[in-house]
């Protein structure tokens, strides 16, 4: 059997635990077959996937429908009268500054996944645009009123 060092380890079991990419896929992007990530779950008594909680809704997700809604009442009781606070002014509703934390912890949980030794693939890439887009979106539904 072929030797692997331990960073590619982590990473293929990271992703065959935390991710629901197909298994071509990861082995693809590997460079190992999928069988061998099979054995390797086996052997290494990984977490099986089919044993998994189902998936729940993106966090980043979660935050634009959140603002969108925010945004939603606020128009519909005060019309163009909420603006933006200016820098240290603290003027923003509690439901729009705890959003905008939500979306600063969501940030700096991406730039640690960003850091990870298998960040580099096209599927993590992609993923961390997807969740920079919903943020972007939520922060342009909670400051700018747009979709």
């Amino acid at each position: 059997m072929a030797r692997y060092t331990p960073e590619l380890l982590v990473a293929i079991r990271r992703r065959y635990e935390e991710t629901d990419d197909p298994m071509p896929l990861m082995a693809a992007e590997f460079n190992v077959s999928t069988r061998t990530i099979y054995r390797m779950a086996a052997c290494g008594r990984w977490a099986r996937r089919m044993n998994r909680p189902p998936r729940t809704i993106p966090s980043a997700l979660r935050l634009r429908e959140e603002a969108r809604a925010l945004r939603n009442a606020r128009t519909q009781l005060k019309p163009a009268t909420w603006l933006p606070p200016a820098a240290g002014v603290g003027s923003e509703p509690p439901s729009a500054r705890r959003i905008q934390q939500m979306i600063d912890r969501q940030f700096e949980a991406l730039e640690a996944e960003r850091k990870r030794p298998d960040a580099d693939t096209p599927a993590a890439g992609e993923r961390r645009a997807e969740m920079l887009a919903m943020m972007a979106n939520a922060m342009a539904n909670l400051y700018c009123g747009q979709d």
